[in-house]
């Protein structure tokens, strides 16, 4: 056996190991990264249900103690109904957003028509102060879907069964604000 087929011998099998090692670790990275966004995401769903939650629960003192037609009355009874027929944590965003946005409109006409009232202004500070879970659930959705559209990321993804995420869009300007943009506009 020659030097050069010795070095052949022993560099071809190397590098075959060195590629299945390199291999595995970007597979590996790839699979756990879509993982943690995705636990990112899930978890940030789970703090928004719970500020969700709490404001829907509002509901029944808005309508014990503001002046409203009978038409405002029925319309938050029946978003009432169904936010307790849904579970939020399971339900689609989608859903979901549509029905509080539905009670944020109400609120907000509510609050025009009613001026000073306490308990418009408590739910207001309430709503404003929880509003960051919004953005942080869409930031960490956006963060997970994009590392999910990524060529290689994407067979990784249907082989394991990553799905799709919904973002949560209440109107078209929050879906398109990033954490970011939130935090300087707070300075």
């Amino acid at each position: 056996m020659t030097n050069q087929q010795l070095i052949l011998a022993i560099t071809i099998p190397l590098l075959v190991v060195i590629l299945i090692i390199f291999g595995v670790y970007i597979f590996g990275y790839i699979y756990n990264t879509l993982v943690k966004r995705r636990r990112f995401a899930l978890n940030s769903w789970r703090e928004l249900t719970k500020v969700l939650r709490k404001e829907f629960n509002y509901i029944p003192a808005v309508v014990k103690s503001v002046n409203m037609n009978k038409e405002m009355r029925e319309q938050l009874a029946s978003i009432y109904k169904e936010y307790k027929l849904l579970d939020l944590t399971s339900a689609s965003p989608g859903r979901v957003s549509k029905l509080y946005a539905l009670l944020t409109s109400c609120f907000e006409k509510l609050k025009e028509e009613n001026g000073d009232n306490e308990v418009l202004e408590f739910i207001d500070e309430s709503m404003r102060l929880s509003s960051f879970s919004i953005p942080l659930y869409n930031h960490n959705v956006r963060k997970y879907l994009r590392m999910r559209s990524k060529p290689i990321n994407r067979s990784v993804a249907k082989t394991f069964g990553f799905e799709e995420i919904e973002l949560f869009v209440v109107d078209k300007k929050e879906a398109d604000t990033t954490i970011d943009l939130r935090l300087k506009n707070i300075k």
